[in-house]
């Protein structure tokens, strides 16, 4: 658009992007690739996970974990907690439910999806070709938005 002569304003409003963000993407330092894919922050409740599991395990309410963790800095909720627990637990029975599976391996699939977008599949370091056909497996969708992007 910006080549057939359309202002970053014209194109913001036919795009949806703000004008600096057009702006951004137009400037000679753009870069696609964004060093924060794939890297996940620790949670606030990180620190606490193993007292949070074996106290819930013991029988002891969220309240009275938060009360705990809370003397020792935790700065969430309690709803959190119940979160981080019930999550937890949804992974466990899932993979519990798996028959027949000796290795069980999750692959961010949004990281490596997004790498693609970017980079020849040779190039990207840590992608096996096993990840990509589970990718492409589970998500066929990606595979085909993948074929698109390759054949522009």
């Amino acid at each position: 658009m910006h080549n057939e002569g359309l202002s970053n304003t014209e194109i913001a409003q036919k795009t949806g992007f703000t004008a600096a963000s057009v702006k951004n993407y137009l400037s000679a330092n753009f870069s696609p690739i964004n060093a924060h894919y794939g890297k996940q922050c620790e949670g606030k409740l990180a620190p606490f996970r193993e007292d949070v599991f074996r106290w819930r395990t013991e029988g002891m309410k969220y309240r009275e974990i938060y009360e705990r963790i809370r003397e020792k800095g935790y700065s969430g909720t309690q709803d959190a907690i119940r979160g981080f627990v019930t999550k937890e637990q949804r992974i466990r029975r899932d993979l519990a439910t798996m028959v027949n599976v000796d290795f069980v391996e999750f692959v961010d699939k949004k990281k490596w999806i997004l790498k693609l977008l970017y980079k020849p599949t040779e190039d990207i370091q840590g992608l096996s070709e096993a990840q990509l056909s589970a990718i492409f497996d589970n998500y066929p969708l990606a595979k085909d938005t993948l074929d698109i992007v390759k054949r522009v």
